[in-house]
Formats: structure tokens, C-alpha cells, sequence
């Protein structure tokens, strides 16, 4: 709205017509905000189908003996690195690749696909089910597809972070083994230094007799 309300002074001001009232332009960029949003989200509904609709509609209920929607479980974020965390992200980019696969492409430009996925994401099933059909559809479609690109980005910073702790790993053992190596090293190079010590007193002893 904000921006909507710079458009709005600055074509007023051009035109030299007086300006109303803050709350006046405010209301004005709100609705225009709105029927924008509206517009895109109708769009993408539009080319949705009837398997998709009944998808999401699967998506926010809670399946028997579950504790929680699908829709709230795609919005999980990656836990440490450990090989059962690992295993279980790699089995939800699985899941949403799925879901994604089925999302035609939306034609929406970044910065509103920003703006309504952030939006979805902050509303859990019970919320989404009480929006209009064509919001939460849309909605839920616009999230499934960058949701799979956000997994995608999470698997490979936790490929790159397990990388890393194999690799130091890796390092501390080689300076580990190296130690002892060096540690049994110099033990034996002392050890042969007490023999040739021994050996030249033993001979000196032999001449001097």
C-alpha cells in the first residue's frame, strides 16, 4: 500500500489536484492493494484443476491418528545435520517434490510470490480452510511450488554443513594419527639412542680392559 500511495500523491501532484486526506489515500491504495492480490490469486486458480482443489482440500485435514495437517508438516524447517534429521528432510524434499510436480507454473512476479507465500505460511489448515476457495487455493499452490525450492535450498546447506563436519573430521583424525605416529617415533628414536649409548660404553669398556 505504501508504494501504491506514492504512486498516488505523485500523480495527484502532477495533475495539480489537491490532496485528500492521509486516511482517505490509505483506504484508496488498500482496496487497490487488495483487488491486485485478488486478481493474481483468481489467475492462478483459474489454472488449477479439479485434482489439485481436492488435493489441498486432503492437504488441511488432519489424517486419522495424526496429530497434525499435512499443510502444517510442510512447513518444517531442517533440524541439525545428524543422519536421522538428514534422512527425514531428504524424505519431506521427497514429499513436496510430489506435491509440486502437480502445481502448474503460476506466472507471478517474485516479489508478490514472496508476498503470498509468506502469507500462507503464516496460516495453519484450520485458517486456510475458512479463506475463499479461490484464496486458499491459490495460495496453497503458490506455497507447495517455492516451498520445494526452499527444501532444495535446505538440502544443500546441509549437504555443504555435512561436508564440512566430515572434513574436520577428517582433519583432526590425520592430526590425531600423525601425533601418535610422531609420538611413537620419537619414542623409538630414543630408545635406538639408549642402545648406541649402551653399545659405546659397553666398547669403551672392552678397550680400557
Amino acid at each position: 500500500p505504501r508504494d501504491i500511495i506514492a504512486i498516488l500523491i505523485e500523480s495527484l501532484g502532477k495533475h495539480r489536484i489537491e490532496l485528500p486526506a492521509f486516511d482517505v489515500l490509505d483506504d484508496i491504495a488498500t482496496e487497490a492493494h487488495r483487488r491486485i492480490a485478488e486478481r493474481y490469486l483468481k489467475g492462478v486458480n483459474s489454472r488449477l484443476t479439479a485434482e489439485i482443489r481436492d488435493l489441498v482440500d486432503a492437504l488441511l485435514e488432519t489424517p486419522k491418528g495424526a496429530t497434525t495437517s499435512v499443510w502444517n508438516t510442510l512447513k518444517r524447517e531442517p533440524k541439525a545435520p545428524t543422519p536421522n534429521n538428514v534422512r527425514q528432510h531428504l524424505q519431506h524434499v521427497v514429499i513436496v517434490q510430489k506435491l509440486a510436480e502437480k502445481i502448474p507454473t503460476l506466472g507471478i512476479p517474485a516479489p508478490k510470490l514472496k508476498h503470498f507465500r509468506e502469507q500462507a505460511r503464516r496460516l495453519d489448515a484450520a485458517e486456510m480452510r475458512e479463506r475463499k476457495p479461490d484464496t486458499r487455493y491459490a495460495l496453497a499452490a503458490i506455497f507447495i511450488r517455492s516451498q520445494f525450492a526452499a527444501t532444495l535450498d535446505d538440502a544443500a546447506d546441509i549437504l555443504v554443513r555435512q561436508v564440512s563436519n566430515m572434513e574436520n573430521t577428517a582433519r583432526n583424525r590425520l592430526m590425531e594419527h600423525n601425533a601418535a605416529h610422531v609420538e611413537r617415533a620419537e619414542t623409538l628414536i630414543q630408545q635406538l639412542k639408549d642402545m648406541l649409548e649402551a653399545a659405546a660404553t659397553e666398547t669403551k669398556s672392552e678397550y680400557a680392559d
